[in-house]
């Protein structure tokens, strides 16, 4: 258990965190917030329902028409606030076991695959998820550690699915455009091979202050992306730029107090001076 979540626990026994919360929703009034998950191991599957029960009491599933129709007229109209389910890296208990019960609790994930790490074989895989932030939970039998093609395409007819580079990479000022023509729009058009749709959606990897740069930006852009997603939390909020969607860090195995804690107008404090700094930065002129 970190700091953070020794905090977030401690204030809310003293009923700090759901205070905070309650007035986030209600400060906000109808908007919509992003939260982004990674894996989604099967021994976290009953905290990670917890969390969607609580989810389900407090918000509203946001489909990609809804978020198109948000952007078009700055308006929410679903009586409780909206809620993207994001998860990062193509991980396949991310299938196994987060998508029953999204879909048992009325919530759609929002998928961002690494396009080009699908094809790896079984030992690059496994090294990928295990390197990846030591999120390698599960041993799989048949070696396959993350989505398949066809898991993917079942996902696009029920849930949203964006790119998410080609192969996990963190941008970088030092990044040639070659490098970023293969992570932005070379993934695009390999994801659009692979499942015969228009793929409209872009989710940068890491989220560091330095894995942001105005270079890529312009990239995405140029690539046709319609909707790209960041993640340094705030709420998505009518004016905008849709290629500036920010995003909260959620993982299945969080208690409910610092789930709130992490949704608190708090925190959206905190982020502040890093939102400004990164908004600049990727604002095209």
């Amino acid at each position: 258990m970190g700091k953070k979540e020794k905090i977030a626990i401690l204030l809310d026994k003293l009923f700090v965190v759901k205070f905070l919360f309650y007035i986030t929703k209600a400060y906000y009034g109808k908007h919509i917030r992003v939260v982004n998950y990674h894996s989604t191991p099967p021994f976290e599957a009953a905290n990670f329902e917890a969390q969607l029960k609580f989810f389900q009491a407090n918000y509203s599933s946001v489909s990609y028409k809804e978020l198109e129709e948000f952007y078009k007229t700055g308006k929410w109209t679903k009586t409780k606030p909206g809620l993207i389910f994001s998860f990062d890296d193509g991980f396949r208990d991310n299938v196994d076991v987060a998508v029953p019960l999204l879909e048992k609790y009325g919530f759609k994930g929002w998928f961002f695959i690494p396009v080009g790490m699908i094809d790896l074989s079984s030992e690059e895989q496994k090294e990928f998820v295990g390197k990846n932030e030591n999120r390698y939970h599960v041993e799989y039998k048949d070696g396959r550690y993350l989505m398949s093609w066809d898991e993917i395409k079942g996902l696009y007819n029920n849930h949203v699915v964006g790119c998410h580079t080609w192969s996990h990479h963190r941008m970088n000022i030092n990044d040639t455009d070659e490098i970023l023509t293969k992570e932005i729009t070379l993934s695009k058009q390999l994801m659009e091979n692979k499942l015969q749709k228009q793929i409209s959606i872009f989710c940068w990897a890491g989220g560091e202050e330095h894995t942001y740069t105005n270079a890529a930006a312009k990239k995405i852009k140029e690539s046709g992306y319609k909707f790209s997603f960041i993640t340094n939390t705030f709420p998505v909020k009518s004016g905008q730029s849709p290629l500036q969607i920010n995003r909260t860090n959620i993982e299945s195995r969080n208690s409910l107090a610092l789930v709130r804690f992490q949704l608190s107008l708090l925190m959206d404090i905190f982020y502040i001076p890093k939102r400004k700094r990164v908004s600049k930065l990727l604002t095209l002129e």
